[in-house]
């Protein structure tokens, strides 16, 4: 079982990543993968991600963990960037491996839905005009609650 779980303000790649999942795990799993960036909604320019050490890479390896008892993962990286991030800048990468397709997008998902609720990460929207804390949305709760139903 493969798992790497890192929280940094350098980017990433998402395909060096992979070939170190896939060299760890075998060739034969299904493995899905989501990406996600800056988007440059009303006006942002950057975002700013604050974090409170130690208790937010706590956060991000009980999800992992979480993702691994429910499904047969053989293989997962998360990836979550802090600091400074221009649009279209990388935020964030998750892969997850499995025997079948289906377990694999499902913790990816998953994984998405709780890094999104349950981690302390705070994301300040920066703009030509202000600056505004990000908060959670109701989708984003109803997403994460979706999973316990």
């Amino acid at each position: 079982m493969y798992r790497r779980i890192v929280l940094q303000e350098q980017d990433f790649d998402l395909t060096d990543e992979l070939v170190r999942l896939v060299e760890a795990v075998g060739s034969s799993a299904a493995i899905a993968t989501f990406t996600g960036s800056v988007r440059p909604d009303e006006g942002v320019e950057a975002l700013f991600l604050e974090h409170y050490s130690g208790m937010t890479e706590r956060a991000l390896e009980e999800i992992a963990e979480r993702a691994f008892k429910r499904w047969p993962l053989q293989g997962l990286v998360l990836i979550h960037r802090i600091g400074r991030l221009v649009v279209g800048e990388q935020i964030v990468g998750v892969i997850t491996a499995a025997a079948h397709r289906q377990p694999a997008f499902s913790a990816n998902a998953f994984i998405m839905d709780f890094l999104k609720t349950e981690v302390p990460l705070w994301k300040q929207a920066i703009g030509p005009e202000k600056t505004v804390w990000i908060q959670t949305t109701q989708a984003d709760l109803r997403a994460a609650k979706s999973w316990s139903e």
